[in-house]
This record gives C-alpha cells, sequence and structure tokens, in this order.
C-alpha cells in the first residue's frame, strides 16, 4: 500500500471513528431497542408440517450392506 493509501485509509477510518463517537454521546435513555430501523412486524407461519416423512427412503440408498440399496444394484 502506497502512503497515499494509507492516509486515504487513515481517513476514512478517522471518519469513521468520529462518527462512532457521535454515536455514543446520544442520549438513549429510555429508547426501546428495536430489531429493525423501521417498525416492522415479522409474519410468522404456523408450525405444521406439510411433507411426509421421507428419512427412512433415503437413508437406505445410502446404507452400504443394505439389499435394496445402490451398491447392491445390478
Amino acid at each position: 500500500m502506497s502512503d497515499a493509501e494509507a492516509r486515504a485509509v487513515q481517513s476514512q477510518l478517522n471518519d469513521i471513528f468520529e462518527l462512532i463517537g457521535r454515536m455514543r454521546k446520544v442520549d438513549t435513555e429510555g429508547v426501546e431497542p428495536m430489531s429493525h430501523g423501521q417498525d416492522l412486524e415479522l409474519r410468522l407461519r404456523e408450525d405444521i408440517v406439510t411433507e411426509r416423512d421421507q428419512r427412512s427412503n433415503s437413508y437406505r440408498w445410502r446404507l452400504r450392506g443394505s439389499r435394496d440399496s445402490i451398491w447392491f444394484r445390478r
């Protein structure tokens, strides 16, 4: 990194630190924390099963030694 680039980066970092310092000085006493910058509500979906359980099928194809596995197909 050249000296000119280093000075430019240092200037940018100093600006960032100055902004952080100004933000830390703001009195936030009594301000309720927000989960988002805008007052939004997340829509929740019902927690219901939409697909059938297929674990036994998928594991059978992966197990070496199973008579129905892909390793014994001819």
